[in-house]
């Protein structure tokens, strides 16, 4: 493996890093809303693939923190509210999945994690760094 092709894997795994950090605080920051989604489609059996599960929460949080600011009287109280209920969601699946051993919090999290597709094994990976 040549030094530009440690470079280039250097910047990828770094792009996966941040990546992966701003997917889990926005997974955190629509935790209520993925609840929320999950639930109702255990309730009428149905299925959505990752990216509908990400645009659904995406907007059943705008519209449950537009809902909030109606109750509230500012903007400030509205996300004060919502960051309460996220923390709340948030350790209640954690209280969940390591306290009592659930298995519906990583279940429902696995929904939003793309599967890796089989063209993207290490062998193929492998494969085409050794022919450059």
């Amino acid at each position: 493996m040549s030094i530009n092709n440690t470079e280039k894997r250097g910047k990828s795994d770094r792009t996966g890093i941040i990546f992966l950090i701003v997917a889990v605080l926005l997974a955190a920051f629509m935790s209520p809303s993925i609840l929320i989604i999950n639930l109702a489609l255990d309730i009428i059996g149905y299925h959505f693939d990752v990216g509908q599960h990400w645009i659904f929460a995406v907007f059943l949080t705008i519209i449950i923190i537009a809902g909030l600011r109606l109750l509230t009287t500012s903007w400030s109280s509205a996300f004060a509210v919502w960051g309460v209920l996220c923390i709340c969601v948030v350790m209640l699946g954690l209280l969940c999945h390591f306290g009592f051993h659930a298995e519906w919090p990583s279940r429902y999290v696995s929904h939003l994690i793309p599967k890796e597709s089989s063209g993207t094994t290490n062998a193929t990976l492998k494969q085409s760094e050794s022919s450059q």
